[in-house]
């Protein structure tokens, strides 16, 4: 009796989520001197004692020591179990492949290949939405995640974004299918593409390399520093943005092959 008092004072504090499995180690507990199938540290307690080796008290104390270690572990499982609630599936967001404004094709443009890869940051490289934080932090929007990586969304939209300005027939990548002959090769590398800290705004800059691979004009590089004002003040709107920001870098880049020399 005195050992299950102690085990119900300390299953009070627990809980009723505990009630059941208490009520299996009390079982086993009051059930180990009927049963046949004793464990061995049960047994040679108990055969000790009946030899007049150890007093029978010693019996009741292993039991105690072994019950206690068990019970222990059955309490800290059920609390982790009643903590550990999962949280809820994260709100999943991506860059449309529609464009966000009307498409103004460019009346005329040299071929050009877009070289792969497109290079994006590490720091974009996962599935969290960045925000700036402080002066040269960042962090990611809890709850609020990609559903395809920026590494494979921006170099798919950038090149779907040129073909449809400068035309189906005049953007490439490799491999290129034969009797194709490029004019322009044009490299792009994404420095930076996060919302500011107070999510007003969406933050782009990238540099990029227009060169003729016939060598006969000198490359041209540049930096694009983009700034795109966000429409709301939910994580939707922080998205949207992110896809007018790639937008505009796609009209800045077509525009550039066009007016090359």
């Amino acid at each position: 009796m005195n050992l299950n008092r102690a085990w119900l004072v300390e299953f009070s504090k627990v809980g009723d989520a505990l009630r059941l499995p208490f009520a299996l180690i009390l079982r086993r507990a009051q059930d180990l001197g009927k049963s046949k199938c004793r464990p061995r540290w049960w047994q040679g307690f108990h055969r000790q004692a009946q030899e007049g080796l150890v007093a029978r008290p010693c019996v009741h104390a292993a039991a105690r020591v072994r019950l206690g270690s068990l019970g222990l572990g059955v309490l800290l499982a059920a609390q982790l179990m009643a903590c550990g609630t999962p949280p809820p599936p994260p709100q999943l967001y991506q860059l449309r492949s529609a464009p966000p404004v009307a498409v103004q094709p460019l009346a005329a443009a040299p071929t050009v290949q877009l070289l792969w890869p497109v290079a994006v940051p590490e720091l974009l490289e996962r599935d969290a939405i960045l925000v700036a934080q402080g002066q040269a932090g960042v962090q990611a929007l809890p709850g609020h995640r990609w559903a395809e990586p920026l590494r494979d969304a921006v170099p798919r939209l950038l090149r779907q974004d040129l073909a449809l300005l400068l035309g189906d027939s005049r953007v490439w990548v490799a491999p290129l299918p034969a009797g194709v002959v490029v004019q322009r090769l044009l490299r792009v590398e994404l420095l930076a593409l996060q919302a500011d800290a107070s999510r007003s705004s969406v933050q782009l800059q990238a540099r990029w390399t227009l060169s003729d691979p016939a060598g006969r004009t000198a490359a041209l590089t540049r930096v694009e520093s983009l700034s795109v004002a966000v429409g709301g003040g939910d994580v939707d709107a922080v998205v949207v943005a992110h896809r007018q920001a790639l937008w505009q870098l796609a009209e800045r880049l077509a525009l550039a092959v066009a007016q090359s020399p």
